[in-house]
């Protein structure tokens, strides 16, 4: 993690208002890749990515409940503290394919996944806030299911997936 820039969060709230704007940015473009492989009738990667929407709109529910009564402060998006020049999902469409198959799909949002949870990691190793400390290894835990969830659906899947769909047009 050397080449990471520090991560600079100095309250719960800012904290927990990064988190949000993370797994919301993650729920909308989950749904944003849905909405284009069902277009492209690539239904059962659409699927996937449906399946994968709902487990970030859990996530996206999870930290509202962490940050019920609190106020979250609005932070412009060129002052968000990741790690790299874009939030850690956001490589989620620019890596992503119409014809893509199941397993790809996977790949992809196992990729990000383990960014959000580099991210987090950087967030434990940096910030000494005590509430900070909590809510992020109880966020942590939650990625490593997604992350577990991701590799499970991918053996179950194994070697041999659906070919890249392909183009009719």
């Amino acid at each position: 993690m050397s080449n990471a820039r520090p991560v600079n969060i100095n309250s719960i709230e800012e904290f927990l208002a990064h988190s949000l704007a993370l797994k919301c940015e993650t729920e909308d473009r989950l749904q944003e890749l849905a909405d284009c492989l069902e277009e492209h009738n690539n239904l059962k990667v659409a699927h996937i990515f449906r399946e994968l929407q709902k487990l970030a709109a859990q996530n996206v529910s999870h930290i509202e409940q962490l940050a019920e009564g609190m106020e979250l402060p609005s932070i412009p998006i060129w002052e968000f503290q990741w790690y790299c020049s874009h939030s850690p999902e956001s490589a989620c469409i620019d890596n992503a394919h119409y014809q893509m198959n199941t397993l790809q799909a996977l790949d992809l949002a196992k990729f990000n996944s383990r960014r959000t949870h580099r991210f987090l990691m950087l967030v434990i190793e940096e910030i000494s806030i005590e509430e900070v400390q909590e809510s992020a290894q109880l966020l942590l835990s939650h990625e490593e299911i997604f992350i577990s969830r991701i590799g499970q659906w991918m053996e179950d899947i194994g070697d041999d997936d659906t070919p890249m769909c392909t183009d009719l047009d």
